[in-house]
């Protein structure tokens, strides 16, 4: 046997002898590449609270996961900040449907099942370009609302005459924010408005305060010296131990109060029901 089929031979033998395929042998060992449509999303898992996801895309196919788990059953809130000309695009999955969330409106569910997974996806919308440096802001988690509220003045002696709204120079106010199960939440922006002259057509006077690890906000708005467009009729009250009688101008007014993401879990709204508020502008003891 020449030395050309020698050399065959023992190659042949070898591959036979550690059980090898010469054609698998000599393939390329690098493995194929795996389709990016069959690998599972990264999802970001959000804590038990309304969270606001401030994030960007790193190209114009990035797309973001993110999920919340409503432990209690309570309401999803989904609200994008700022959303006018944006090029994100905003969906939610209900069910096995992925749905898009349209307007500066916030979305809202209703009452879910214990332990139910919301899941949120932020993609680039068609035909839009990102800005460089751009990022999207979104509020996504339990949905608050105002359990309590509280809203008093530095005129206490006058409740009787005006009732529990009134102020003079200082306006008190406090609430608690809670989820739809009545969990407090913690971090969340509540906003009052407030017309201290709805006769002339005033602007509201916004305070804004946010809420604490048991949902709670308590803080003072100070109001501006006015003139009195209406006067009571002197009347008297029990102050001090004495019996004095006092004669008061004042202004109607107006308020409302609301988280600034879910309008719908406030007190009153600016364009439906409001609670009256009376701004005492002078007062005055008739001896």
């Amino acid at each position: 046997m020449d030395t050309f089929y020698r050399h065959i031979l023992i190659i042949a033998l070898a591959f036979t002898g550690l059980g090898m395929n010469p054609i698998s042998a000599i393939a390329d060992p690098t493995p194929p590449a795996t389709d990016q449509n069959e690998t599972s999303p990264q999802i970001v898992e959000l804590p038990d609270k309304l969270n606001t996801i401030i994030d960007s895309l790193t190209h114009d196919s990035d797309v973001k996961y993110y999920s919340f788990t409503a432990i209690r059953g309570q309401r999803v809130l989904i609200n994008q900040i700022d959303p006018a000309n944006a090029p994100w695009l905003i969906e939610y999955k209900d069910g096995d449907i992925w749905k898009t969330k349209y307007g500066d409106e916030a979305y809202t569910t209703p009452n879910l099942d214990v332990g139910k997974q919301i899941q949120l996806r932020v993609s680039r919308k068609p035909q839009h370009s990102i800005p460089e440096n751009s990022r999207y802001e979104i509020l996504f988690g339990s949905a608050p609302r105002l359990s309590d509220h509280q809203v008093t003045g530095d005129a206490e002696q006058f409740t009787p005459y005006f009732g529990k709204h009134r102020a003079y120079r200082t306006l008190d106010w406090q609430t608690q924010v809670v989820d739809y199960k009545g969990h407090p939440l913690e971090g969340v922006r509540v906003t009052l408005e407030l017309n201290i002259n709805q006769d002339s057509n005033s602007s509201y006077i916004a305070s804004q305060g946010t809420s604490n690890k048991s949902g709670f906000i308590r803080t003072s708005l100070s109001l501006p010296a006015c003139h009195g467009s209406k006067a009571t009729d002197p009347f008297w009250i029990w102050q001090h131990g004495f019996r004095t009688k006092w004669q008061l101008t004042y202004n109607p007014g107006n308020w409302f109060m609301y988280p600034n993401s879910h309008e719908k879990g406030g007190v009153g709204s600016k364009n439906g029901e409001k609670v009256s508020f009376v701004h005492i502008c002078t007062q005055r003891i008739i001896r």
